[in-house]
């Protein structure tokens, strides 16, 4: 859905799997719970978009305008954020678990250590197109998380609640994005 107008859309659990989403409008949508596993978002206004919770894993949210997005407690593990505009994106006790946030526009380091596992986001990843693949500048990366740790003004007066992520973790399986769930036994 090429430009698709879903401006205060309510989405609360809506099946968007593989979605193109391209450019779309969802500003103030509501997508609460909505599956958007390998949905593509490129260029997409999610600005004061709430996901509150929603699992938006793998999409390309490259170059997105996400201005006062709601990620509260959202599983971002492997979301691209490649350049998207993050001003104001409230990121609170979400999982940032390999999600991709390089180049992010106005991400500041109080939003980013307000989530959970950002010491595993990729701050330095860019696509190699003589190999055809994403590589991490692993010296790039290492003075980000350094930088970050270091900067003690930047630290939440509460610790995120990452008890949810301690044991979540979601495998995706061949091309088909086939979700494994592994939870506390």
């Amino acid at each position: 859905m090429w430009e698709a107008n879903l401006e205060k859309a309510n989405l609360l659990g809506a099946n968007l799997q593989y979605a193109e989403l391209w450019e779309a409008n969802l500003e103030k949508a509501y997508l609460l719970g909505a599956n958007l596993q390998e949905a593509r978002l490129t260029n997409a206004n999610l600005e004061k978009a709430d996901f509150g919770g929603g699992i938006p894993q793998q999409q390309g949210l490259r170059n997105a305008n996400l201005q006062g997005a709601s990620f509260g407690y959202a599983n971002l593990q492997g979301a691209n954020f490649g350049s998207a505009n993050l001003q104001g994106a409230n990121l609170t006790n979400a999982n940032l678990q390999e999600a991709n946030l390089t180049n992010t526009e106005a991400l500041t380091n109080e939003q980013i250590k307000s989530a959970c596992n950002w010491e595993k986001a990729y701050f330095a990843k860019f696509m190699s197109l003589e190999e055809g693949k994403w590589i991490v500048d692993e010296k790039e990366q290492k003075a980000r998380i350094k930088e970050l740790k270091e900067d003690k003004t930047s630290d939440p007066q509460e610790k995120p609640d990452c008890y949810l992520w301690k044991y979540y973790s979601i495998n995706i399986v061949g091309n088909h994005g086939q979700e494994k769930i592994q939870l506390p036994s």
